[in-house]
């Protein structure tokens, strides 16, 4: 209630992390935790799994696995590693950040996009290069994205 009105988002849907071993991740996250799997989603390249989404229970807040065989060092973990803030409309959102004083300082593009889960999105970088992306709750037609049957990643 103390947030300014002019704050970009309300609510955090999901945070991406970096997981090299998904079985050994879900038995901690689901097992563990009680979270469960709801879709699993690829790159257009892969030929594997290239990330899996555990939604927390009672919720629809969920951790989204990003796969690696082999995790990338610390310093090499990119846009990988995030946070999703849940907006109505990114669009609005867009031109919100697009009319900010700070925009002048912010030297990359913002454009709008549709993921492979079929949402509007916009992903933003902190100084730090932590990837932030602005997400719509729902799918541009209102229809689940389908869920990847591609095998998770494993070592040889």
């Amino acid at each position: 209630r103390f947030i300014s009105d002019k704050r970009i988002s309300t609510h955090i849907l999901h945070v991406g992390i970096l997981v090299g071993d998904a079985p050994l991740a879900t038995a901690f996250y689901g097992d563990q935790l009680g979270l469960k799997e709801f879709w699993r989603g690829n790159s257009g390249t892969s030929s594997t799994v290239s990330w899996i989404n555990m939604r927390l229970p009672d919720s629809d807040d969920y951790i989204e696995y990003m796969l690696y065989i082999d995790l990338p060092a610390t310093t090499q973990r990119g846009s990988q590693h995030h946070i999703c803030l849940e907006v109505p409309d990114v669009e609005k959102a867009r031109a919100s950040l697009e009319a900010s004083p700070y925009r002048k300082s912010y030297t990359r593009p913002m454009e709008v996009r549709v993921g492979v889960n079929r949402r509007r999105q916009l992903n933003l970088f902190d100084p730090d290069g932590t990837r932030i992306e602005l997400m719509e709750p729902r799918t541009i037609d209102g229809q689940p994205a389908p869920s990847s049957t591609l095998p998770v990643p494993r070592k040889h």
